[in-house]
C-alpha cells in the first residue's frame, strides 16, 4: 500500500498495490471513505486462493502509484498480471490515470499511450507528468 497526505494535512489516501482499493481519511472531519473496484478480489481471496505456486499467475498490479494536492488525488493504474510486470522494460502497452476528489467522486480518467511507472501533477497548471518504464518523461495537460 502506498500512502499519501494531502498538503494542507486535512486528507490522508491509503492506495493498494493488489487490489483495486483506495482509503481516504478526512483528518478534520474523522471519516473514512472506501473505494473499491467490484471486479477485484479481494484481500480475503488473496489470502485463501492463492500460494506460491500460481501467485504470479494470479496476482493483479493494480494501482501503481499515485500523487496528491489539496483539491484531489491521482492514481496510476496498470491491472496487468503480476507475471508481466516483473523485469519488464517496455513502454508498449498503456496506463491509466484517475483523478479523484477527496469525497471519493471520480472526476476523470484517461488513458495514456505508454506504459508509465510514475507520476507527478502540478494542480496550477492542470499538468501530469509522466516517467515512463524508460526512465523518459512525459508530460500532458488534465482538465
Amino acid at each position: 500500500m502506498n500512502v499519501y497526505m494531502a498538503p494542507n494535512g486535512k486528507y490522508v489516501v491509503g492506495i493498494q498495490n493488489f487490489v483495486d482499493a483506495m482509503t481516504i481519511f478526512n483528518l478534520d472531519e474523522n471519516k473514512t471513505i472506501g473505494i473499491i473496484n467490484p471486479d477485484s478480489y479481494t484481500l480475503e481471496d488473496i489470502e485463501s486462493e492463492f500460494n506460491e505456486n500460481n501467485i504470479s499467475e494470479k496476482l493483479r498490479w493494480y494501482n501503481t502509484t499515485g500523487c496528491v494536492t489539496d483539491q484531489c488525488f491521482i492514481v496510476l493504474k496498470d491491472g496487468r498480471f503480476y507475471r508481466d510486470v516483473v523485469n519488464e522494460d517496455s513502454e508498449t502497452g498503456n496506463s491509466v490515470v484517475c483523478k479523484y476528489d477527496w469525497n471519493g467522486k471520480l472526476l476523470s480518467s484517461y488513458v495514456l499511450n505508454k506504459r508509465a511507472t510514475y507520476i507527478a501533477y502540478c494542480d496550477m497548471t492542470d499538468k501530469l507528468y509522466v516517467i515512463g518504464s524508460s526512465n523518459k518523461l512525459y508530460s500532458c495537460n488534465l482538465k
